[in-house]
């Protein structure tokens, strides 16, 4: 357990020396109360810890009444810290308790909570307390961060740092979180982006084979109902295998697969109509996508994009996973994938609304002018947190490099300006207008924005603002910005897009060694220096300057 101290003190009750609790000193309860810190009955204190983190506080006092006891609510945002649980401000403990009561004996030394904060407020009850420290009990996965990337521009520099800090916080027990605070859970259909990340960051990434086998093996319900029916989330799992194939060459885990695999190409096939639609009980691409009833024509639309967007994750799941048996020489699901792809290959691509959906047609090389218009136009506004690798790499397919590059500095930037030391679970830009800052109480008529956005499950202070699926930016940055693609285990592409960048460096971390790459603009040309271990291969090739 790492302690960290906390750095402001956002508000307070009058007390003495207060702030005496920010200084560093060794973490020992004593008899003495000289020097602690006395709060009286009704007393608070809130810290800010500057960023968030995953863990709980760890409370040291010397003498405290009979009666003490303190009130901890965690949050995310400062005002987070200052409500109630409640169906108004969807306020919640759920998955993790961030609001609640504890007695506290005199000369102890405790640690309460396990939840994912930035700032913490402590409400003391009773007579008197003389606390001596009061600092974060924080649990974080350490490993050496290997991937690291720098160009001329900060702000890029600032996003890619805190998309690497968020998968970070959600790393736990050789497993992916989809949120610190809410939603402890290991959605397969929520991964995808944290792997892709997993890759570009770290020289092992467990966490790859260990989702795979966990989502199938303990929780089958993550991608099939109760009575094993197939929903868009199975698509995800044979994509990430698919991916852990193509990063690891690990043949013998994908071949101990082919029995899932086998049922699942099957199974899948029986809901996919003849007229190339599929048809799980639960077709699901983003929450914003997402309609349970039709209460008015948006929902309408809602429904059939969200049908198209699933038949386009089908085609390109089944299409790779063709392409990689193929390669292999395994014959057994020819059959049912050939089958598959013919009847998707002809089914309605046609996109009404969701640049999410838009993505995954251009992806699935079944685009038009009218998708391509979703796609392209109105920058990062329909851009979601979830699906923000989908959408910046069909763009990137079409050429677009500029356009990604301003809605990743549009997007991400937004998130920062609230205050963001970590990503959100969704963000829409429209919800920056004229809200206040995650670590202020609003003013002058702003807009309180974690009391008053997000939406579906995620609605108000239930919105987790440090989720794991938010990081697709990392791959896309490596893939499109630096230009450097995995075509299997040590064999590699380069094709640079700075757009307006000037220089990039990146270290990609190989279990050879690392590929140190460094790209320079130089009068409109690219002086490209690859430093990389032997066995590998990279196909250096012409890109977008």
């Amino acid at each position: 357990m790492k302690y960290l101290f906390p750095k402001i003190i956002k508000a307070a009750s009058d007390v003495k020396n207060i702030n005496d609790l920010l200084k560093k000193d060794t973490l020992q309860v004593d008899i003495d109360s000289t020097g602690s810190v006395c709060f009286l009955n009704n007393d608070y204190v809130i810290f800010d810890f500057e960023k968030e983190v995953n863990g709980g506080i760890r409370l040291l006092t010397s003498s405290i009444s009979k009666n003490g006891r303190i009130r901890l609510r965690f949050g995310e945002s400062l005002t987070e810290t200052c409500v109630d649980i409640d169906d108004v401000s969807c306020a919640t403990n759920d998955h993790a308790f961030r609001d609640f009561e504890v007695s506290v004996p005199a000369m102890s030394d405790q640690t309460f909570g396990q939840t994912g904060f930035r700032f913490v407020r402590i409400d003391f009850y009773g007579d008197f307390w003389n606390v001596q420290h009061i600092v974060g009990a924080i649990d974080i996965d350490s490993r050496k961060e290997v991937g690291v990337f720098k160009s001329n521009d900060k702000l890029l520099n600032e996003i890619w740092n805190v998309a690497s800090y968020t998968l970070r916080v959600n790393l736990h027990n050789g497993l992916i979180w989809d949120g610190v605070k809410r939603d402890r859970l290991c959605w397969i259909g929520d991964a995808y982006n944290e792997i892709k990340a997993l890759e570009c960051l770290y020289k092992k990434q467990h966490e790859i084979k260990n989702i795979l086998d966990f989502t199938y093996n303990g929780v089958k319900n993550v991608f099939f109902d109760v009575n094993m029916v197939p929903t868009s989330y199975t698509l995800w799992w044979i994509i990430i295998l698919l991916e852990k194939y193509k990063h690891d060459d690990d043949e013998d885990y994908l071949k101990k697969s082919m029995s899932t695999l086998e049922y699942l190409i099957k199974k899948i096939g029986t809901y996919i109509d003849d007229d190339g639609n599929v048809n799980f009980p639960f077709n699901f691409v983003d929450w914003p996508t997402h309609c349970s009833s039709i209460e008015n024509e948006f929902d309408k639309i809602k429904i059939h994009d969200e049908r198209v967007g699933v038949n386009a994750l089908a085609l390109i799941a089944l299409k790779k996973l063709r392409e990689v048996l193929n390669k292999l020489n395994i014959k057994t699901l020819d059959n049912e994938l050939n089958n598959s792809i013919t009847k998707l290959d002809k089914s309605n691509y046609n996109v009404k609304h969701f640049k999410q959906v838009a993505a995954l047609v251009t992806l699935a090389d079944k685009e038009d002018k009218e998708c391509l218009d979703i796609l392209i136009n109105g920058k990062a506004k329909g851009v979601s947190t979830f699906q923000s690798y989908v959408i910046l790499s069909a763009l990137a397919k079409i050429n677009k490099y500029d356009d990604s590059l301003d809605i990743i500095k549009e997007y991400y930037g937004k998130m920062l300006e609230l205050g963001a030391t970590t990503f959100f679970e969704d963000f829409d830009i429209d919800w920056a207008k004229n809200a206040s800052r995650i670590d202020e109480f609003p003013k002058n008529g702003q807009i309180d924005f974690h009391a008053t956005y997000g939406q579906f499950c995620y609605k108000r202070y239930r919105h987790s603002l440090a989720h794991g699926w938010s990081v697709g930016v990392i791959p896309y940055i490596v893939e499109n910005v630096v230009g450097l693609k995995q075509i299997s285990k040590n064999v590699f592409t380069l094709k640079p897009n700075l757009s307006t960048l000037e220089s990039v460096c990146y270290i990609y971390p190989h279990e050879k060694g690392n590929i140190n790459i460094k790209i320079k603009k130089i009068k409109n040309k690219l002086k490209i220096n690859i430093k990389s271990p032997s066995g590998i291969k990279i196909d250096i090739q012409e890109g977008k300057q």
